[in-house]
Order: structure tokens, then sequence, then C-alpha cells
């Protein structure tokens, strides 16, 4: 079996999906504007693999050993620290699964492996099976943004996996591809806990614009990098639907608590791969556009994706500062409770239709329970999905009206204007131009920049200068900004004191007999 390391001691990309050989279409996410590349698809990958793969810091193969445990059987540069990469590399559980796909966070590196369990003929060598992972480590650039797009290099340690799983000694392959995609590193960049290593091989010099070590897993992708090269195939925005789906009506309960910055920590038994997206995808829900963000006078960090932690990741997540999200096959997180904010269980595969389950940490203040503006909220999204074919997704709106109205209505209120509905989600308008991964996230950018453009004047109206000044809101208050007005205050509250620095209160007018009563 293999074991999490009890003992040894990043916001997010741009998306752009291909859609088709002649045209591909890029998103931009902070200001909306859809951006057109002729490029081919094939050529977008090859140049994507070209200009943006050059990020290496490390090659290595893992393996468990049945007498040693996990171990790193080989390493590229031999002399850059990889200490306790064996166990992020193979997380608990992984024994249970054939293959799978690993991503983890080394500050200021993000690291990938891929993993392969295959048997042998002989069940009295290495206990019927050989399971080994091959990865790499990158560092995120200004053109790689701060998850580092390790997934470029999934195609390559797809097919060493294969050879590396039954011991093959020839790691000749790794050299050149790691030589050829390497990034120069200064001496101080090649330890996680920020002291200088005086190794020969890591002296080496910064020759191309990188983030410091602290920005790399503080600052969102989306405000700094080009729109205009055409997605691989296997970004991980390609699973954002799945991540919707998965979630069911509780992925707006996610939503609002990415939106406050809160500690959010996935279980699932292994595979993990699938679970990784889901971190990123929740990332890409909390994510606030640039258009917006200059406006505001209190800078809030952006959410740190980690990926799969085990409890050697411990240390990091404790070193963390503000938000971030991760996932684990450890169980005995649940019973950490000063690790996270929000716990959220994932059911097993064969109960895909169950809903997670969600466990807020004493002293979050966070939600666990569906309100009915996000289940009616959810109805659109699945309305959504099955606009695009999606299957199991061919539920109804109650009011029968159209995908446009239903979207205005659900994200907006009834209220808003058309200007704002164009901007943010025209689903029928887009659907020719755009990917289902694009539409969906748009969804979700439209209701947070939504929710800061209706929220401002309310509670820092024109010529107002006293801060200190409690505001007032009220139940039609929380309707114009697409909220539960019944279930809702508590977040509004707390979004209006972390983004706007005030302090406001929700207030629950009752009308009986003539009275008003003030709740």
């Amino acid at each position: 079996m293999i074991k999490g390391n009890n003992n040894n001691n990043e916001s997010v990309e741009p998306i752009s999906v291909d859609t088709g050989t002649k045209i591909a279409k890029t998103q931009n996410f902070n200001n909306n504007e859809i951006v057109e590349s002729s490029n081919a698809l094939s050529k977008g990958i090859k140049q994507s693999e070209d200009e943006h793969a050059s990020n290496l810091v490390a090659v290595y193969v893992t393996r468990f050993d049945t007498k040693k445990g996990n171990i790193i059987e080989w390493q590229y540069p031999e002399d850059f620290d990889l200490k306790g990469i064996e166990f992020q590399s193979l997380p608990s559980g992984l024994h249970s699964v054939s293959q799978d796909v690993i991503y983890f966070t080394r500050p200021p590196f993000v690291g990938l492996s891929l993993f392969r369990n295959e048997s042998t003929l002989d069940q009295s060598v290495d206990r019927g099976a050989h399971m080994a992972a091959v990865g790499i480590l990158v560092s995120p650039t200004t053109e790689t943004g701060l998850c580092g797009r390790p997934w470029n290099h999934l195609m390559f340690l797809q097919n060493e996996i294969l050879k590396h799983v039954n011991f093959s000694d020839d790691y000749s392959n790794l050299i050149e591809y790691f030589k050829k995609n390497r990034i120069v590193l200064d001496s101080t960049d090649n330890d996680s806990s920020f002291e200088p290593d005086s190794g020969p091989s890591t002296s080496y010099r910064l020759n191309k614009p990188q983030y410091s070590r602290n920005r790399c897993l503080s600052t969102s992708e989306l405000s700094t990098i080009s729109y205009l090269a055409p997605v691989l195939p296997m970004h991980p925005a390609h699973h954002f639907p799945n991540f919707v789906r998965s979630c069911g009506p509780t992925i707006f309960l996610l939503w609002k608590a990415a939106l406050l910055k809160k500690r959010i920590l996935f279980y699932s038994p292994p595979p993990v791969e699938e679970v990784c997206y889901f971190v990123y995808g929740t990332c890409l829900i909390s994510n606030v556009s640039s258009s917006v963000s200059r406006t505001l006078k209190y800078k809030v960090d952006k959410m740190k994706p980690l990926f799969n932690v085990g409890v050697c990741d411990i240390p990091t997540m404790e070193a963390t500062e503000g938000g971030f999200v991760a996932c684990t096959t450890d169980l005995i997180f649940q019973y950490k409770k000063n690790l996270y904010d929000l716990l959220v269980i994932l059911p097993h595969k064969e109960n895909q239709y169950q809903q997670p389950e969600l466990i807020a940490s004493p002293g979050s203040q966070l939600s666990t329970k569906i309100n009915a503006t996000d289940i009616r909220r959810y109805r659109v999204l699945l309305k959504l999905l099955a606009s695009y074919g999606v299957s199991n997704c061919n539920e109804e709106e109650d009011d029968g009206g159209d995908i446009t109205d239903t979207l205005r209505k659900m994200m907006f209120g009834d209220e808003s204007s058309d200007e704002i509905l164009n901007e943010s989600s025209n689903a029928e308008g887009s659907r020719e131009n755009s990917e289902i991964e694009v539409e969906m996230i748009r969804f979700f950018h439209g209701l947070t920049t939504n929710l800061f453009n209706t929220l401002q004047p309310m509670v820092l109206p024109l010529g107002f200068n006293d801060v200190e000044e409690t505001a007032i809101l009220n139940l039609d208050h929380l309707s114009r900004l697409g909220l539960d007005p019944h279930e809702d205050g508590a977040f509004v509250e707390k979004f209006a004191e972390i983004y706007f620095g005030r302090k406001i209160e929700v207030k629950i007018v009752v009308v009986a007999f003539g009275f008003n009563f003030n709740g």
C-alpha cells in the first residue's frame, strides 16, 4: 500500500478553447473580449509547446518499493532538492487504481506526475505489481502563468511511464527532454523553504521574466498573459462542465466560499486527476476580473491552487496565507479542522448522481445549506449544458422561458439591463462562436461581476465618506444582487467587509397589520 509521509515534513490561467482546425476562438475573461487566431489546431499545439514549455526545473522517477516504501528512483538534475516528492507524486491509496495523473505544488514550483500500476506474472515479486510515477516540476513564468502549465508535458510523460513502470534504466529521453525544455534558475529558487542551495547545478541565473516566489501562488494568471495561443486538448478547462455537473447545486456554495477566500479542501479516494481539475475549476469561479479589481480600494489575494496534498504537505497548508483550494486522498484531514474552512467530500463514482457532502469547520461562518436560488440557478446551468448536447442535463425551467430570459432573471435579477446581460453571458447569441467550457465559465464570471457592480453603489454611494457607519440592506437589495433574500445575508455582509471595507447589516422587514418590524 502506498502511504503518506508521516515523518517528513499558483491564479489561474486564461481559458482558450479550440473550436476547429481553421479558426481558434479564445476568451479573455478580464474584459469579456473574444479574439480570433488563424492558427490551425496542429500549428497551435506546436506553437504552445515551443513557446511555453521551457519552464522545467526537474524530472524524476518515483516508485513504491515493497521493502522501502515510496522512493525517488532517479532524478535530474541530481543535486536538485526533491526531498518528499516521492510522497507528493505517489499519494495515499494509488495502489487501488491502475493509472492516474497527480498535480501538486512545492512552492514556488508546480509538479505533475503520471502513475502506473501494472500487474506482474509472478505474484511473489513486488506483491504482484509494479507501481511507479514519472513526473516533472515546473517554474511558473510570465509566459505560462501561475500554474506553470504542467499539462503541456502530459503527452511526453504518458510515453515515458509505459517504459519506466517496468524498471527501465534508460533515462536518456528524460534528460534530453529536460535539457530542451529547462528554465534557467537563480540559485535561490531550488528550495521550497526559500533557503539558497549551494549545489553547482542550481547556480543558474534567471534569463527570462519570472514571478517572484511569493507572487507565483497569489496572483491570477488571467491578468498577465496573452490569449492568442490555442489551448491543448488536455487543458483543465475542458473538465469544467464535469466539475459543475458533479457538484450539483453545491457549486454555488463553493462559489460563495471561494469569493470569501476560504480554505477549501476536496476529499476523494483515488484516482486523483479529476479532483485536481476541480481545484482548478474552483479557482476559476473565484476569479475577479481586472476591470472590477481596479475599482476596489481593498486588494484581496487570489485563491491559491495547491492541488493534491498529503500529510507531508501540512506545513505548506499552515504557511499559506489567505484562501486556497486543495484536494486529498487522506481522510485523516477530516479531523484536522484547523487546516480548512470547508471540506467537500465527493461521492464515489458508483454514486455519481449523489451530491457532495459539505462540512464547514467551526468558526468559518460558512453555510452548507443549498437555498432555493442556488437550485433554480443550477437548473439554468443544466439547461445551458443541454443546449450544447451534453447528456444527463435535460431538466427544464419551471416557467418555460427561453435560456436568454432565464439567464437574465437568475444571474442578474429581473431589473437588470440588456447591457449587463450581453457583457456577461447571452448563451443563445454566443453558442455558435464559443465552446461550452467558455460559456459556463463566463456564466460564473458574469455572476461575480454583477455582484460587485450592483453591491458597490449600495454600500458606497456617491459622496459617502463615513466607512465606520453600518450600511443597512434589506431583502429587496439581496434580490437585486441575484442572491437568496432569506439565506445569503451573512455572505453579503462578509463579502462587503472583504472587498469594500464596509460593515453592512441585512435586516428582514416583516409587515403585519400595517406595522413594520425589523428583524
